[in-house]
């Protein structure tokens, strides 16, 4: 039986949000915006592209293993999605995406 989606309040939002930052900083990962949501995290990283889908995995057990007692159900989703910036205005199009979206969620 599958566990219910996890819907997070601000405090589990801020929770959520201190613990990826903390862990792009511990592993050097540059981090242009970041957006944590009821449901979705929106972020916009320097990864190594070859890398990426390891390097997200650990974010979301990272930032899962922070209030799992508190929001208990399925805290990480099957996917995610990963797109390579192609240019300066491509960078301040995902920018101005993540915070509309930031906005209309609460985040």
């Amino acid at each position: 039986m599958s566990k219910p989606e996890v819907v997070l309040d601000r405090g589990l939002r801020e929770r959520a949000m201190g613990a990826i930052v903390e862990k792009a900083e511990g592993a050097a990962i540059p981090m242009a915006v970041l957006a944590v949501g009821r449901t979705h995290v929106r972020a916009s990283l320097g990864l190594n592209e070859a890398e990426a889908e390891r390097d997200v995995a650990k974010f979301k057990r990272r930032s899962s293993s922070q209030f799992r007692d508190a929001a208990p159900g399925k805290m990480r989703g099957a996917g995610f999605n990963a797109r390579p910036i192609r240019d300066d205005e491509h960078h301040w199009e995902v920018v101005r995406y993540i915070l509309d979206h930031a906005r209309k969620e609460g985040a």
